[in-house]
């Protein structure tokens, strides 16, 4: 049987403790990747939660706005030619009608036709 080389047993045994000693280093690797990866998850909820509550309460801030214009725009023409107040939204014709009521407007006539 021939002998071995004391050297080339020596490097086959430092050779299975590196190997070792790399291999525990990639499980520790693993294990630290791991636990990142389960803290990136659980940030990533959060985030996506807190998008999706920021679309709600944006439809909800439009909603405010744009429902009681769109109400305003239905109801408050009928509204104001209900209540009198359509004089405030045609003021030629409320100046009419005070011309009118007063006389003013026949004198204005009277005097275009001394002319």
């Amino acid at each position: 049987m021939p002998k071995s080389d004391p050297k080339v047993i020596n490097n086959k045994q430092a050779n299975k403790v590196a190997l070792g000693n790399t291999a525990q280093q990639v499980t520790a690797a693993i294990a630290r990747n791991t636990e990142q990866i389960e803290e990136l998850k659980a940030l990533t909820e959060k985030i996506y939660r807190h998008v999706v509550w920021r679309r709600v309460f944006m439809f909800v801030k439009i909603a405010i706005i744009a429902i009681p214009i769109i109400i305003g725009a239905i109801y408050l023409p009928n509204y104001l030619r209900n209540s009198g107040l359509s004089n405030l939204l045609n003021p030629v014709q409320e100046a009419n009608g005070v011309l009118e009521s007063s006389g003013l407007l026949e004198s204005l006539e009277s005097l275009r036709e001394l002319r």
